[in-house]
């Protein structure tokens, strides 16, 4: 089975989210890639981050996020956040995201997620619609 490519999630960079020289604030960056994994699921499993609270009582806090920063962004152009799950565990998931303006890399972050009942705050195994629906990343 091959593994899907990355999803490519556009995201504009306003002029408040930039410091006096006009690169983006490094926390902006790493919001950047929350903000893509959650199109990310709102595109391949149907629902988001909101969804997955309020209708399902599943919460994916985040347990480590390392991010390396090759390139300053600024709001010339838009950002396109590619990003995609690399390892689905029994009770976590790890995605990349890849941050390019014009080709050029920006960052590269890795993002790993804990799946928790919302009620219990335990860990848990994601649902079987999650897991199914994320299976052609992760092989």
């Amino acid at each position: 089975m091959t593994k899907a490519e990355p999803i490519a999630v556009t995201q504009r960079i306003a002029f408040g989210d930039c410091d006096i020289v006009g690169i983006v604030y490094t926390g902006r960056l790493l919001n950047y890639g929350v903000e893509a994994i959650d199109e990310f699921y709102k595109q391949v499993v149907g629902r988001g981050w909101f969804e997955f609270c309020t209708d399902h009582k599943l919460a994916t806090p985040f347990v480590n996020v390392t991010v390396d920063f090759r390139k300053p962004a600024t709001p010339r152009d838009k950002l396109i956040c590619h990003v995609a799950p690399t390892r689905l565990g029994r009770t976590s998931i790890v995605f990349s995201v890849v941050g390019r303006q014009n080709d050029a890399v920006c960052f590269e972050g890795s993002y790993t997620c804990v799946f928790t009942s919302m009620d219990t705050l335990e860990k848990q195994a994601p649902p079987d619609w999650l897991a199914k629906a994320i299976a052609p990343w992760v092989g």
